[in-house]
C-alpha cells in the first residue's frame, strides 16, 4: 500500500499565526482538502494524509485528515499543542474541546471526524 503524509498543517503553512482566525483561510483550507480528496480517484489512489485548520462549533483545530481514492476516512486533532519557542498554536483549540464539537460539525464531515483515543 502506499502512503503519503504530508506535514502539520501543509494545506495552509504553520506560520499563518493570527490567520488561522480568518473565515477566508478557514474555508480555503476546507476547499483545498476537498479538492484533493476529489482528485485523489484520478491523481494518486494511495491513503494520504494531510495537515490543516479545522472549525467544529466555531472552535478552530489542528487536525491531520485521511483520505483515500476520493473518500475522506477521517481527521484528527493533534494531541498536544506545544506553547513555547517557534510554536504558534495559542489560537489553536485543546483537543478534549473535540469530542464534544464533533456532534455540530458540517454534515460532509460528520462521521469522518474523531477524537483521539488519548491526550
Amino acid at each position: 500500500m502506499a502512503v503519503l503524509v504530508l506535514p502539520e498543517l501543509s494545506l495552509t503553512g504553520y506560520t499563518c499565526g493570527d490567520l488561522f482566525q480568518q473565515t477566508a483561510l478557514q474555508r480555503a483550507a476546507v476547499q483545498a482538502l476537498d479538492d484533493l480528496v476529489q482528485k485523489s480517484v484520478k491523481v494518486y489512489r494511495g491513503l494520504t494524509i494531510v495537515g490543516l485548520p479545522l472549525v467544529v462549533d466555531d472552535k478552530l483545530y489542528n487536525c491531520a485528515a485521511a483520505f483515500q481514492q476520493g473518500r475522506l476516512l477521517g481527521a484528527v486533532p493533534k494531541s498536544f499543542l506545544p506553547n513555547y519557542k517557534e510554536f504558534y498554536e495559542n489560537p489553536l483549540v485543546l483537543p478534549r474541546e473535540f469530542r464534544r464539537a464533533t456532534r455540530r460539525c458540517p454534515s460532509r464531515f460528520r462521521m469522518s471526524l474523531s477524537a483521539p483515543t488519548s491526550f
